[in-house]
């Protein structure tokens, strides 16, 4: 059975906090290629992508390729941005290891997709769990993510996020490797935690 997550402790601190970016700052240090070509923006602090290891690339593969059997190739989404809540998107811009959408990618021609678009959203984490228990989790869920899982290549393990609110996921449960798992968007498709995961011999 899964288990009830507890969520990662919070360190608050009395120090002002720190100098925010905008992603209006963000295009513009772009534009003078001062920025890495792979980072994200999240609460206004500018987080250099990592070089994919063998284990995210290979978690990445697998996830992926389920979802297409499921869903259909046109409508995941790898590593592209999504719109947020609206009071969220001056300091943050998120990207995504996977995004299920509700219409083909191609059909977003003018705007990234919002949490409507979106029917499950992924992440896949080596060294970055924290981060993705925390602050992301706390921006899809005020953006209103329904199904948010981040999955932990490393520990071998699942953690789902559903309910979302203001102020975080209502409902956070960690699944071993032994267990089953479906979207909320296709509940008859069980998957194990372990087909998701790389071989341990290939990582």
């Amino acid at each position: 059975m899964p288990t009830l997550s507890q969520p990662p402790t919070v360190v608050l601190s009395d120090s002002p906090p720190p100098w925010r970016w905008t992603r209006e700052a963000c295009l513009r240090l772009k534009e003078l290629e001062l920025l890495p070509e792979r980072f994200e923006l999240i609460e206004g602090i500018i987080y250099t992508k990592m070089p994919k290891n063998r284990r995210h690339v290979l978690g990445l593969r697998r996830v992926r390729n389920w979802l297409f059997t499921v869903f259909g190739e046109e409508v995941v989404q790898e590593q592209d941005p999504i719109e947020i809540a609206s009071e969220d998107q001056s300091y943050n811009d998120p990207e995504p290891d996977i995004a299920v959408l509700r219409q083909s990618v191609e059909s977003y021609q003018t705007q990234a997709p919002g949490a409507v678009d979106i029917l499950l959203l992924i992440e896949i984490s080596d060294a970055t769990l924290s981060q993705y228990r925390n602050q992301k989790a706390r921006l899809y869920a005020r953006a209103g993510i329904e199904d948010y899982w981040a999955l932990d290549v490393r520990g071998r393990r699942l953690f789902v996020h559903r309910d979302p609110s203001e102020e975080g996921y209502r409902s956070v449960l960690e699944y071993t490797e032994d267990e089953t798992i479906a979207p909320l968007a296709a509940p008859e498709a069980h998957r194990t935690i372990r087909a998701l995961l790389p071989n341990p011999e290939e990582s």
